[in-house]
């Protein structure tokens, strides 16, 4: 028996050796009433050879205080101490941001019955584990395999701070470096960085992109160039830089150097090229690194600076070096600004605020214009007080200050979402959608106000929001609390023919419109989005049927989300949908997105493949989006292609964008599809539409959805 316990002992004091370094102590927090004991308890850890910090709490403010103070591995805790219960005392650990595992105490003596709701509660909570006191093993392993798998994640995360720094070093190498750099497989480029594009004279890589890095090189020393590449590739080459004549997009030549070396980029081997461009104007360089950083509107840093930067504080927030916060403001009823006083009335109105935040912040504080209406705060060193404090200045001085546009007087308000920084934060995307929920939250309660989200609250919220709109949406399926809306797709070559694309809006309890950004999400996530679609192509169906019998010709084009592209009944549905609709199939066009289509790319052939056989007619949206764009129509035989927004929008500034786009229509006339403009939001760029052969157009600039079809198909014959 003594050999049994002596092994025990030893088996127990090798596994405290593993867990932590010599110098480690494990440091433990007890909510619990008697220091005996707690006592009892530590003397079963210090037996199985663990050192130990341990203090104890008997009331809820003190264990706040201890945790706020000081870092704690473990907390282990009766069901209720000092009114501190349990699931209390798990919920206060999470709102203070701590990676400490609870673990449950049962005392001895307590009620059977009793016992088994403190562990439910405590579980639901998220309580780790729940040990009779009486029970010492038990409680050991307890505490050794929570301290172990607490270990781990501390590791994990400092693996992700190391993989982090490496990454984000090679990134502000390569974006941020004064020379130029880009990454060639094949003798294509596959990457280049800001530097390489301006000193080549092109506007985005996509320029870049299908041109072999020969045509960089002036022709009059291309052969050089290319014995220098065979030589290196067959490793004859001892110094790998050359200096050459490299020519600009414009034709223009001018001397550079070139260094190469080996390099990977997403798993592949490539060659990295580094070229320095002797004749640089350092004092324009100075500009240009300004410009990445500044948002030319306001003055304030943009939305990519701000990024990089809170990168930063959150890999010092993981090994708690540091804390901070980011409070996200926009402008409350900005749509209303824009309409009264116009665009370049509401930039005025934009820049005004900026500067009057800017006055407001402290010069420890990063202010940056994230989006059109929105503007980020980053707060280093502040907890949620010094955010709310910051919060509860920006407020009034928004809502009081003045803006004078054009001999009118603005005013508005601003709703702030605010999120905290510490050990357990995750990534920039969380710490945003934590500060923009908080934005949106006290946008829906009115504005002129601010929200803090804490980031172990916004996960629980966003589980309950799940729930919370999987019930909506189901209410609103069962008592068809849907409405569609309809806008305009007007053809530039003089066809007079209506064609509409159908969307739909939920109805909340008022009446009011829900929009599909907010309520579809959640209606993919819940397995509901394939029956909207349902509700959309049997309504569709309906009111086509009623235009067509009041002699009202035209097409309706009809999205399909993913989730209904797995359904093997969808076509049968459709077809006897059509059939009792007594309508030709020609006057639908059903519309699949390209990532969606390629995401699902076997169902998306069968299934435009079978409406074609009934005569149907099929679209592909956010065209020239995805890698393999051009690789999807060889199985995708669709009529229409509708080109992704990003490659209309700035379409007047970029004579290469608009060089692209018609060489792009170009081969879709080749293919025998029709092209469509989606997001048209003005004038402007349709003269460019009309030159480069574009069939069709869509966007606000003709209307913004409606629930009438009374536009004038007319106005562009």
């Amino acid at each position: 028996m003594s050999h049994d316990t002596n092994s025990s002992a030893a088996q127990a004091a090798a596994v405290a050796g593993a867990l932590a370094p010599d110098d480690e102590q494990l440091r433990l927090l007890f909510l619990h009433p008697s220091s005996n004991d707690m006592e009892r308890l530590l003397n079963v850890l210090r037996s199985a050879g663990h050192r130990l910090r341990a203090q104890r709490a008997e009331r809820a403010d003190e264990a706040q205080a201890i945790l706020e103070s000081e870092v704690i591995d473990l907390v282990l805790g009766r069901p209720e101490v000092g009114g501190l219960a349990s699931p209390a005392a798990v919920e206060l650990i999470r709102r203070l941001g701590k990676d400490a595992p609870f673990v449950l105490l049962l005392p001895p003596g307590l009620d059977e019955a009793l016992a088994s709701q403190a562990v439910t509660a405590a579980f639901r909570a998220g309580a780790r584990d729940a040990v009779w006191e009486l029970d010492p093993e038990r409680f050991r392993h307890a505490v050794e395999r929570e301290y172990a798998d607490l270990l781990e994640r501390r590791r994990h995360r400092q693996c992700q701070k190391l993989l982090w720094e490496t990454e984000r070093q090679a990134r502000e190498f390569i974006a941020s470096s004064r020379d130029a750099v880009a990454f060639v497989h094949g003798g294509m480029h596959i990457y280049a960085n800001p530097s390489y594009l301006k000193l080549f004279g092109y506007e985005s890589f996509d320029d870049l992109e299908a041109l072999p890095v020969m045509d960089m090189v002036d022709g009059e020393d291309q052969g050089r160039f290319k014995e220098f590449l065979r030589d290196y590739d067959r490793g004859k080459v001892k110094e790998a830089t050359l200096s050459l004549r490299g020519q600009r997009a414009d034709g223009k030549a001018f001397d550079v150097s070139m260094a190469f070396q080996p390099s990977r980029m997403d798993g592949e081997p490539c060659m990295q090229i580094i070229i320095r461009d002797q004749s640089r104007d350092k004092e324009l360089e100075q500009q240009l690194a300004s410009l990445t950083t500044q948002d030319l509107l306001t003055g304030l840093y943009n939305r990519r600076y701000f990024l990089d930067l809170l990168e930063e504080t959150i890999a010092q927030a993981r090994d708690g070096s540091q804390r901070a916060a980011v409070l996200y403001l926009t402008l409350d009823k900005f749509k209303a600004i824009k309409e009264e006083v116009g665009i370049a009335g509401s930039d005025v109105v934009l820049a005004d605020i900026a500067r009057l935040l800017q006055g407001a912040c402290g010069g420890k504080t990063t202010l940056a214009r994230f989006e059109a209406k929105a503007y980020t705060v980053l707060l280093p060193g502040a907890d949620a007080a010094a955010a709310e404090k910051l919060a509860q200045c920006l407020i009034p001085r928004v809502a009081g200050h003045i803006s004078e546009v054009g001999g009118k007087s603005v005013t508005t308000t601003a709703s702030i979402g605010i999120s905290l920084l510490n050990e357990t934060t995750t990534s920039v995307q969380d710490v945003l959608a934590t500060a923009e929920k908080g934005c949106g939250l006290a946008h829906a309660e009115g504005g002129n106000r601010f929200h803090l989200v804490h980031a172990a609250a916004h996960v629980q919220g966003d589980r309950e929001e799940v729930v919370r709109w999987s019930a909506l949406i189901k209410t609103a399926l069962k008592n068809n609390r849907f409405r569609l809306v309809y806008q305009p797709i007007a053809s530039l070559r003089g066809e007079s023919a209506e064609k509409y694309e159908v969307a739909v809006r939920m109805l909340d309890q008022e009446g009011g419109d829900v929009l599909p950004d907010i309520f579809m999400p959640f209606a993919e996530r819940t397995g509901l989005m394939s029956y909207i679609d349902r509700w959309v192509i049997a309504n569709a169906l309906q009111v086509l049927a009623q235009r067509r019998a009041a002699g009202q010709q035209g097409s309706f084009f009809i999205r399909i989300s993913g989730a209904s592209l797995s359904e093997p009944r969808l076509l049968q549905w459709i077809v006897e949908r059509i059939r009792l609709a007594r309508l030709e199939a020609d006057s639908l066009v059903f519309e699949i997105s390209e990532p969606v289509a390629l995401t699902h790319l076997k169902q998306a052939k069968l299934l435009v493949g079978a409406l074609h056989q009934v005569r149907c007619r099929v679209a592909l949206t956010h065209f020239g989006t995805e890698r393999d764009t051009w690789g999807a129509l060889n199985h995708l035989d669709v009529d229409f292609l509708k080109l992704d927004g990003s490659i209309i929008n700035g379409l007047t500034q970029s004579e290469a964008k608009q060089a692209t786009l018609s060489k792009l229509v170009e081969h879709i006339h080749g293919l025998n599809k029709q092209c469509v403009a989606v997001y048209v939001e003005d004038a402007n760029c349709l003269t460019y539409l009309w030159q480069v052969g574009m069939d069709y157009i869509q966007g606000n600039f003709l209307q913004e959805p409606q629930a009438v079809m009374g536009y004038d198909f007319s106005q562009l014959g």
